[in-house]
Parts: structure tokens; sequence; C-alpha cells
């Protein structure tokens, strides 16, 4: 006799599936992830009335949720798939035509009226290949801790910049892979479009490759808008949620994804996630590239004025490891400062540089002085002692002017 392995009914040893709860009787699969959420997202809509809320789309309805264990109830193990794509090459195209010679000749974008802040954003972008020239007009979205958030459509894709608030660009987002950020090697924005001749022929064939993993893919029907998409170079990403019945006559919603390799002429599955299960592949093959440090410039003054900007070394940051974790501190000269934010909302923190140990054994170091930062709040006077250091939070952005000694 045997058991099973889903609700632990005794079976007989021949048993394909367990009376009780309907669960298939062959080995087990491990439990495999959903990787890559962030690459998941979908073009954008030609008309925005709301760009805000549009953003937010790209970003949330294709994360896929915590997924249950149940997939052996439905799968059967399927042979790798591929489709003929026509010749057609995994380059992106552009689907959205250039704007006419006297509107990409001009000095700025529509939305953009300050010439220090499209020089930065033009710099940005060129350094991720984004043709400015194929933008029709930059949008204000909201704001968030460091400055002003800006949306743009690009080869139909929504396209988030996050700006610090002295104007210059701290990211450029596609979906939730920040292909711009500052203090970072940039990435090639092409290795992230989905270019459109390939959204219909990708969905075709994950139906295809689902349908094959099914006990009854007669049954099976996907949810129009629960699909996801995304790119990483050579590799495609699909999700989405399809129903089907089981051995017992009843449907059940089974989240999917798939990661398929494309080539000149074809796509290929390479790795398939059903309801949890890795159906194909052991892995994701997704290559998420390593991205060296850059220096960031920043601000000089003849008045002795340096800037410290989050997560980057300088002239000042060192980095240090407190039980386990890498951070940066900065050992600024001792003395008194008049302090300036260059961010919405930041705090900063001088600390003593000698470490503690607390009762339950964490190291800490003790806090002299803590620094509130919003807006409008700028100018505040900062003392840093000989055995302190400067510690900040995220994305903050700060101007130290040494205040004359008598």
């Amino acid at each position: 006799m045997k058991f099973c392995t889903k609700c632990g009914n005794q079976m007989a040893d021949t048993a394909k599936f367990c009376t009780k709860c309907g669960a298939t009787t062959g080995k087990p699969q491990e439990s495999a992830a959903i990787p890559h959420q962030e690459l998941l997202l979908s073009p954008a809509k030609k008309k925005k009335k709301w760009p805000y809320f549009i953003a937010l789309i790209v970003i949330v309805p294709f994360m896929l949720a915590a997924l249950a264990s149940l997939g052996n109830l439905f799968i059967s193990t399927p042979e790798a798939p591929s489709t003929s794509l026509s010749g057609n090459s995994h380059t992106a195209t552009t689907t959205s035509a250039s704007l006419p010679p006297e509107t990409t000749q001009a000095p700025m974008l529509k939305g953009i009226d300050d010439e220090e802040l499209y020089a930065n954003i033009k710099e940005a972008c060129a350094s991720i290949g984004l043709d400015l020239s194929e933008v029709k007009q930059v949008v204000k979205t909201g704001s968030w801790a460091a400055g002003d958030r800006l949306s743009l459509t690009y080869r139909s894709h929504n396209i988030e910049i996050f700006l610090n608030g002295d104007n210059t660009v701290n990211s450029i987002d596609i979906g939730e892979v920040q292909v711009y950020k500052q203090g970072l090697s940039p990435l090639s924005i092409d290795d992230y479009l989905l270019p459109p001749d390939r959204k219909d022929a990708l969905q075709t064939l994950a139906e295809a490759t689902v349908r094959s993993a099914l006990n009854f893919p007669s049954t099976a029907n996907f949810k129009l808008f629960e699909w996801g998409y995304g790119r990483a170079g050579d590799i495609y990403l699909i999700s989405g949620t399809v129903s089907a019945k089981n051995a017992f006559n009843v449907k059940s919603d089974m989240k999917f994804y798939l990661e398929f390799r494309a080539t000149d002429k074809s796509l290929k599955a390479e790795y398939f996630v059903l309801e949890g299960a890795a159906v194909l592949g052991k892995k994701s093959v997704v290559k998420i590239p390593n991205r060296k440090e850059v220096p960031i410039e920043t601000k000089k003054a003849s008045n002795g004025s340096f800037e410290l900007i989050e997560g980057t070394l300088g002239k000042y940051g060192k980095k240090v490891t407190i039980d386990g974790d890498e951070y940066i501190v900065y050992n600024v000269p001792k003395g008194s400062y008049t302090v300036k934010s260059n961010v919405n909302f930041c705090t900063v923190f001088v600390e003593k540089k000698a470490p503690k140990k607390t009762a339950e054994g964490y190291t800490e170091h003790e806090i002299v002085a803590t620094h509130r930062f919003e807006n409008g709040a700028n100018n505040l006077k900062i003392s840093v002692g000989a055995d302190e250091w400067v510690n900040l939070t995220l994305h903050a952005k700060v101007e130290f002017t040494p205040i004359p000694t008598d």
C-alpha cells in the first residue's frame, strides 16, 4: 500500500490518483517559485487619462500571487515546444513614428520647461539607448521620497523617470526594472522592450505549452486580463492564469509562468512553472547582469561645501559590515555645518563610530543626533565630532557647507 503525498489517504499501489483529494500519485514535484516578476509588464495604452494609475497597472497586475502546491492534480510532463516566427528577429522594433523634424529638434520635450532638467533627462536616456525623438510628451505623475516622478510612452511601453529634488535623475524604470540607476552602470533599454510583433506569437505558444501540461487540455480557458509579458535580452517571459478541469470534472484556476529563448526564427520553451511545480527546466534561464558602481559627479563649491549621496562612496564614504550586512557611512571632517537636502524627504544621523553590543547580541552605534528633512526644511545646522560619523536614509542627497569658526 502507499499513501497520498497530499492528504495522507491510503491507496492501492496501482492507483494513479487519490480517491479522497484527487492528487496524482507520481513523484511529488518540488515547489518552484515564480522568478523575475519584476520583468513582467504589459504594453502601454496609446491614450492615457490617468498616467499615474496606468503606471501602476504596468507594475502590479501581473505580479503572481503565492502559489499552492496542487499542481500535480492537473500536470502531465510535456515536450518543450517551439514556434516559427516567420524570420522575425528578436531585436526590438520601433512602432511609434518619429516626430516631425521641427518637433524633434525642439530644445525641450513637451511637459519639460526647465533646461537643466531636460539636459539631465537627455543624458540619462542616452546612456540606456532611449531615443527622445520618439517621445512626444512627458507627464508629471506625482512625487516620491526624493523628488518628482515623470511618465512617458516609448515604443508602446510605459517608462517612469524618478527625479531627485535637485532635478537630477535617480532612476529610469520599465516595469520594476531600473534600466538607469544613479551610481550604477546603465542597462540597454532594448533588452527589456517587448516588440509588438512578438506578443501574439508569445501568447499563442504559451497557451499551447500550458495545454500540453494539462490532463484535460480541451477544458482550458485563459483569463484575458491576467496576462503578463516581459523580456530580458533573448529570453521572453509570459505569465497568466488558466482555468481547467481536473479528474473529478471540477474546474480550478492555476497560475503559470514560462520563459522562451528567442532565435532569429523561433521561440523555444526552456522553463515552465505551473501552479508552483516546475514542469520544464530546473531553474530560470534569465541572467541578471552584474552592474558596476560608477562615480556620481557631486557638486563642488569654493566655500568648501560637499555633497553626500546615499549608497555612493564619494570622498568621505566608507563601507562597514555590521552583523553581516554591509553599509556605507560617511567620515566627514569634525566641525559644524549648514546642511541642505536635495531630495524631498530624508534623515541624517550623527552616530558614534565605536560599536556597542545589545543584550540580544546585536551590534549598534549610538545615535548622537537625528536631523529630518522635509519639503522646505533645509539649511539645518549639524555638528559632527571627531569620534562620530554620518549615516543617511535611503535616497538621501545632502549638501554640507562648513560653518567658519572664529
